[in-house]
């Protein structure tokens, strides 16, 4: 069954990723199933969420973000608490939200992808009073991220995350976690911390659970307890498909403390934001996501 949007609001980045010619495919594509649509740009970090907002105000029936996870978390912000559902457009190097909710990472493969889709409700997180659809990350993952500057994801695209990786597992600094999980007190040590609504870990797509599901209510916490335990679990994951054997130690919880000695600086879906401590807590149900039909239901 062929979704019938009429208006539709694409949110572009230009400073995303990658260098196509955005709207002579999404026109090919949008052209097809006689959809309406108009293009904003946004210019500054909260553009995307002001932006949103306003084409639900305007009768949009559908917004579309073009570019990475930090652009479509934005827009994200500014459906909630609306029926408007979301469809990601992957414009940036890393697009961890398409690869989890399985979207197609082309451009016109998304934007055709957006007629054989389903509305499903998915989470969001809250860490000191900002929203992130991803993650709420510090330690290596975050200088990781960090470390990949624009200047080396132009000039060298995913190769750039492999060289932060490098310069971050290089210098891994041992972090004392204090925390507290649904009313459980736990103290632990690692080098990254990750409260996550998804089951990848940033630029890389790397999984670091098979079971994390976005729509369950819950935000799961991950404790990477060195460089070496990282790199097994990844392994193991991959080679045998059983998360039970990875070496990271993880929790769910729906309300979240996390305290960091010594002191963390904190990125949110990719973003650098400010320093811990941090007080969590899951948003349930609470964006509408477009995401391909199940192939035994289509």
């Amino acid at each position: 069954m062929v979704a019938n949007y009429k208006h539709i609001q694409v949110i572009i980045n230009p400073a995303a990723g990658n260098n196509e010619p955005i709207l002579n495919t999404l026109n090919d594509v949008f052209q097809k199933y006689d959809a309406h649509w108009d293009v904003r740009i946004t210019h500054g970090a909260d553009d995307g969420e002001r932006l949103a907002r306003e084409a639900v105000e305007a009768g949009a029936d559908l917004v579309a973000a073009y570019g990475g996870d930090g652009t479509v978390g934005t827009v994200a912000r500014g459906l909630i608490g609306t029926d408007v559902p979301l469809a990601v457009l992957p414009g940036g190097t890393g697009n961890s939200l398409a690869v989890g909710l399985r979207i197609p990472i082309g451009l016109a493969a998304a934007a055709e992808a957006i007629f054989d889709s389903v509305p499903r409700k998915i989470d969001l997180g809250e860490a000191n009073g900002e929203r992130f659809i991803l993650r709420a990350d510090m330690g290596v993952s975050t200088r990781m991220t960090q470390q990949a500057s624009r200047e080396l994801k132009d000039r060298f695209g995913m190769l750039a995350y492999v060289v932060s990786a490098i310069q971050a597992l290089g210098q891994p600094e041992l972090i004392t976690f204090r925390m507290m999980i649904d009313g459980e007190s736990v103290e632990t040590e690692g080098i990254a911390c990750i409260v996550t609504n998804l089951n990848e870990l940033g630029a890389y797509s790397q999984r670091l659970n098979l079971n994390v599901d976005p729509g369950d209510g819950l935000l799961d916490l991950f404790i990477l307890k060195d460089v070496g335990s990282a790199v097994v679990a990844a392994a193991q994951i991959v080679q045998s498909g059983d998360e039970e054997s990875a070496n990271l130690q993880h929790w769910q919880g729906k309300a979240i403390t996390l305290e960091a000695d010594p002191i963390q600086d904190y990125s949110l879906d990719g973003d650098p934001f400010s320093q811990t401590p941090l007080e969590i807590q899951v948003m349930p149900q609470a964006v509408t996501v477009l995401v391909p039909t199940p192939a035994e239901e289509a």
